[in-house]
């Protein structure tokens, strides 16, 4: 049929035209208007085109300029369509039903334009056979206004109706909680890399967008996602504190270095946090330990006999000791001020674990180097200026007790 083409242009924009009764006539925007009411024909729908903006003078050739139809219709063709003497094919009369600024149905101007080849047998036929492209590009434009308009509708509409809006979604997820969740997870699932793909790229594009929403959801609701967090942590300790650890035995270096370069700022910063919530703090240390205090009480001797047998099988705790007491600038670089390094050490070195200062690596002075460093616990120590000619003299001296 006629149309075939013009539906299949549609089709392929995505936009289905509106079928009325038993005509394959569709209708473009509003039926009802004042303008598509008054006219009688299709010489006058031209002149009403012509007329519609009056704000500024104009002849023919730049209407055609401004409405952008110069490459559709020449200034003779506009002229005899105003006349009368001329009417248009199929695709020209799709092509002004979009392009007018009034809305009239295809169908009433098919009849008009009927009409003028019934009445002026002498009339002849304007037709343009590569208009398609030209339709498309008008039908695209239509459809991205009225997505715009849609959008903006529905915007303004959850703008004034926001409570009601979140009461109903509150309540549909309260009683649909489980397969929302259900389905949120099978989704999640199948589109995983896509998802975080697109989260990546939204968070490099708004950076500073995305922190400042997260500093100010963080201010509303401070108290609950800290209860969240204590919550999350004592059902997931074991499998946080393995996590930690493996992350730090693999930034082990990184994680120092990155310290080193940072104490100044690290400090500051940890200084006015302490200040800042000193009080609380310390009610709750007070608290704690009122609560826990025969545990307390055992840890800090089993930590102090610790200490103290480590002084007779651990060199490099000696070196600490030592460097601790002469250059506390200098020894700040590898550890906290009160932070006991045999606490960690203790972890992953035999000796200390045995209190036997033959599983230490060090133990053979005559053998001391950067190899046999590098598996000591605190192989961090050794980059310290000097550091190995005195634990090989503190080695000398545990080993002569």
């Amino acid at each position: 049929m006629v149309h075939d083409d013009v539906n299949e242009i549609f089709i392929e924009l995505g936009e289905t035209p509106n079928i009325y009764g038993d005509t394959d006539a569709f209708i473009w925007g509003n039926v009802s208007d004042s303008v598509a009411g008054q006219v009688q024909s299709l010489s006058e729908v031209i002149t009403e085109w012509y007329l519609f903006d009056s704000s500024c003078q104009k002849d023919i050739k730049t209407f055609l300029l401004a409405e952008e139809i110069a490459d559709v219709f020449t200034e003779k063709d506009f002229m005899d369509l105003i006349c009368g003497t001329a009417y248009l094919n199929e695709n020209l009369l799709l092509f002004i039903s979009i392009k007018l600024p009034f809305k009239i149905t295809i169908e009433r101007l098919r009849g008009l334009n009927a009409c003028v080849k019934k009445q002026n047998p002498n009339a002849r036929m304007i037709e343009k056979l590569e208009i398609n492209e030209k339709i498309k590009e008008l039908v695209k434009k239509n459809m991205d206004i009225r997505a715009q308009n849609l959008r903006d509708q529905r915007r303004k509409y959850r703008e004034s109706h926001r409570d009601e809006i979140n009461s109903q979604k509150r309540k549909y997820y309260a009683e649909h909680s489980e397969a929302i969740k259900e389905r949120n997870h099978l989704y999640y699932a199948k589109n995983k890399e896509k998802i975080l793909k697109q989260i990546m790229q939204y968070r490099l594009m708004n950076k500073e967008q995305v922190l400042k929403s997260k500093r100010e959801y963080w201010a509303r609701h401070k108290e609950r996602l800290n209860e969240q967090k204590r919550l999350h942590y004592r059902k997931n300790r074991p499998v946080q504190l393995e996590r930690k650890k493996r992350y730090r035995d693999t930034h082990k270096e990184q994680a120092h270095m990155y310290y080193v370069e940072n104490i100044d700022r690290i400090s500051a910063k940890a200084r006015e946090r302490y200040l800042t919530d000193k009080e609380k703090k310390l009610d709750q240390r007070k608290e704690y330990h009122e609560k826990n205090r025969e545990r307390e009480n055992k840890r800090a001797k089993e930590r102090y006999e610790r200490i103290k047998a480590a002084k007779e099988v651990c060199a490099v705790y000696l070196f600490l000791l030592k460097l601790k007491k002469e250059n506390m600038e200098l020894y700040l670089t590898l550890y906290k001020k009160g932070r006991d390094p045999i606490t960690s050490l203790v972890k992953t070195c035999a000796a200390l674990q045995h209190m036997d200062i033959n599983l230490c690596p060090l133990a053979d002075c005559a053998k001391v180097d950067k190899d046999v460093c590098q598996k000591c616990s605190a192989s961090n120590v050794f980059f310290v200026p000097g550091a190995m000619g005195k634990i090989k003299d503190f080695v000398e001296i545990l080993k002569a007790r």
